[in-house]
């Protein structure tokens, strides 16, 4: 709804809740008291951005405001802008003791059985050995439902609140979500095109190698033996590889700052948390890629005798490479598919 202080009004959405929420969650409160910031009917908690849009550099708490045209709130707290990933979307809350002073001829309707599209409940248990034996009370209250009420099942579950966004999507959620389902299609998009960039990596890696054929052969002249042509082909990718890895990690940090610069809420989403974990994670992948890269040429070279490699030109051999062919047609299946 509209909050008016003056001549100003803004429209702000939110919840009504009860004074518990600033226990239960850790969403940082910038001023006031969370004991009791919800406690009093007629009080509300804005948002830092919401308070700044209605009071600009003023000081909110303990201002009091017009809400809906209707009657007048005061401002008792000041909670930190919701993280970006957050499951919640509001700029300001309501002491729910108010609702039944402002709305009594709704309160019987939101406390019906079969309302159940306009309340979340969230309950804290510390001890998880509790879980089973809550789902079995929910179990009981749900076939507790009014049998007047038709075409109504309901079935209440919990749900864990780190698996709400990204878990098993459940009706009426309170935003939006992401869902099992759409976390296996991005994964498997990601994966056909990180598979299309390294294919392509491979195949330019074996077009590249097919060019040293004389090289390979002069080396097995002077003594190398197969394992020496393989250690030599895959050694060079992995460090091209990670030569790479450094490369598109710099480029990264050039590219960003100009990104951002066009909409200044991607800070928000491109965020590089680098951990030890995602450092090894890229080094190892790298190495896997490189090694993927240079072990096949490495393992045709090896394969082949002396006098084939000097004999027959680079060309000759490059249509040989039966997997450099097969490559190829993967390669352009999967950017149809993407088509």
């Amino acid at each position: 709804g509209d909050v008016k202080f003056g001549e100003k009004a803004v429209p702000l959405t939110g919840y009504w809740t009860n004074h518990a929420f600033l226990s239960v969650f850790t969403f940082p409160l910038l001023a006031g008291n969370p004991a009791t910031a919800l406690k009093e009917p007629f009080s509300l908690v804005l948002t830092q951005s919401a308070a700044s849009k209605i009071f600009g550099n003023e000081t909110a708490l303990g201002k009091t405001v017009l809400f809906n045209n209707d009657k007048e709130y005061t401002v008792t707290g000041i909670l930190q802008d919701l993280p970006t990933f957050s499951h919640m979307k509001f700029d300001i809350l309501a002491s729910i003791s108010t609702f039944p002073i402002v709305h009594p001829d709704r309160v019987k309707g939101e406390e019906a059985w079969d309302n159940v599209w306009s309340h979340w409940t969230y309950v804290n248990i510390p001890d998880e050995s509790q879980l089973e034996a809550f789902q079995e009370n929910l179990n009981k209250l749900s076939a507790k439902e009014d049998p007047t009420v038709k075409n109504t099942h309901i079935e209440l579950a919990l749900q864990p609140l780190d698996k709400i966004m990204l878990g098993e999507s459940m009706g009426n959620e309170i935003g939006p979500t992401v869902g099992t389902t759409m976390l296996w299609i991005f994964l498997a998009l990601c994966i056909i095109v990180i598979l299309s960039a390294c294919f392509n990596y491979t195949n330019l890696s074996i077009a590249r190698s097919l060019r040293r054929s004389k090289e390979v052969g002069i080396r097995k002249v002077i003594g190398a033996v197969r394992s020496h042509v393989i250690a030599q082909f895959t050694t060079e990718a992995i460090i091209l590889s990670l030569l790479s890895l450094v490369a598109a990690f710099i480029l990264f940090l050039l590219v960003k700052p100009h990104f951002i610069s066009i909409e200044p809420e991607l800070q928000k989403v491109l965020v590089l948390d680098i951990s030890p974990l995602l450092i090894v994670s890229f080094i190892v992948f790298a190495i896997f890629i490189g090694f993927m890269a240079g072990i096949f040429p490495a393992l045709f070279f090896a394969r082949l005798n002396t006098i084939s490699v000097l004999k027959n030109s680079s060309q000759k051999l490059f249509s040989k490479v039966t997997m450099r062919k097969a490559l190829i047609v993967f390669q352009y299946t999967i950017s149809l598919m993407l088509i």
